[in-house]
């Protein structure tokens, strides 16, 4: 194979994955619309994808891990990386009350955090209605981790 090719071999790879990146947005677009004229959540308008590398992502602070997040059918699990105490106070007045509050406006059917030992693991939230639910839980959580690494 030529060196030519080869270069248009890699322009046209990374064409595709581009346009292949777009189009998912977009697509993710119209589900969001389809689900604010429908007044239902995506899963119960359009079918799921099934467990992918696409459907987990890494929340990160600098080289820090702080948690995978990954998109089921039918609920998205946020797994901790490092554990937060279930009586840590910010996490009670914060996240909780922030996941509280989401449940109450019906932006969620239900959330479960799970505990091991004292200490939050997991965090389930079931029936998501609102897309940017999502990054707001991840939003609070960097920010409560920054406040719990600060404390110590």
């Amino acid at each position: 194979m030529k060196s030519g090719t080869n270069v248009n071999k890699k322009k046209l790879i990374e064409f595709v994955r581009r346009k292949v990146e777009e189009l998912e947005e977009e697509l993710n677009f119209y589900k969001q619309l389809l689900m604010e004229l429908t007044g239902k959540t995506v899963h119960e308008e359009v079918k799921s994808k099934p467990l992918s590398p696409d459907n987990v992502k890494v929340i990160a602070i600098g080289n820090d891990i702080i948690a995978n997040i990954v998109e089921l059918r039918d609920s998205v699990r946020i797994m901790l990386r490092e554990s937060i105490p279930s009586n840590n106070p910010l996490l009670n007045s914060f996240l909780l009350q922030l996941l509280r509050d989401k449940k109450e406006l019906g932006e969620m059917k239900d959330f479960e955090v799970k505990e091991n030992k004292g200490y939050v693991t997991e965090i389930v939230i079931r029936g998501i209605n609102n897309k940017s639910l999502v990054k707001e839980v991840e939003i609070a959580l960097r920010y409560l981790w920054k406040e719990v690494h600060r404390e110590k």
